[in-house]
């Protein structure tokens, strides 16, 4: 079940990113964006959302797949977060929108972990 909210979760942000890269950008406060930027959201946050969810649901559906694709995800997410937090401990604040998502990385790697035990 986690791993279809997982799923549900990187498909709405891949969604997000690719139709509304502007809608990204204002979360970090970049400003109006360059179709060079705009690229760059969609393609990170967009493309990589949305191969995210597709591997998240296949692994939902196979058992075969499931423990590679679940630890692949699960680490990405955990690697999301100790950027955040190296960031945190170089600069001394997380702004809001970046605090949220580090919770949320956590929560999901963590919770995608324990799914497979």
């Amino acid at each position: 079940m986690i791993q279809l909210l997982t799923a549900l979760l990187f498909a709405a942000m891949g969604l997000a990113a690719l139709l509304r890269p502007a809608l990204v950008a204002d979360l970090f406060s970049l400003g109006s964006l360059r179709s060079d930027m705009r690229s760059e959201i969609r393609a990170v946050y967009g493309g990589y959302g949305l191969v995210i969810a597709g591997l998240l649901y296949a692994a939902s559906q196979s058992a075969t797949l499931e423990v590679g694709i679940v630890i692949t995800v699960a680490c990405s997410l955990l690697a999301m977060a100790a950027g955040r937090l190296i960031s945190l401990m170089i600069d001394g604040q997380l702004d809001r929108f970046p605090a949220i998502f580090l919770a949320i990385e956590v929560v999901f790697g963590a919770l995608l972990i324990v799914s497979i035990m």
